[in-house]
């Protein structure tokens, strides 16, 4: 028992203190293919692709949400490469 509650403690302590990484909505695959761009103009084109996606539907709709947020990760992945932002 005392063993059993030592392993859930270690368990716990372990969790504690680490950075919670939240859930990107979308895709993990288009995430790990933003992440392999490393074309400027690649980055530039996806990037307008997700917002025209994003754009279909009007503000505060639930559907923009996944394209708008693989638009913000394009965004994101051209700043880190020093890309020209859109």
């Amino acid at each position: 028992m005392a063993l059993g509650l030592l392993a859930v403690s270690i368990l716990v302590a372990a969790g504690c203190g680490a950075p919670q990484q939240q859930a990107r909505p979308g895709s993990l695959d288009v995430y790990n293919h933003i992440e392999s761009l490393t074309s400027c103009d690649a980055l530039e084109d996806y990037f307008g692709k997700a917002m025209n996606d994003a754009n279909q539907y009007p503000t505060g709709d639930g559907r923009r949400t996944i394209p708008k947020a693989y638009a913000d990760a394009t965004q994101e992945r051209m700043a880190l490469l020093e890309c020209p932002q859109p």
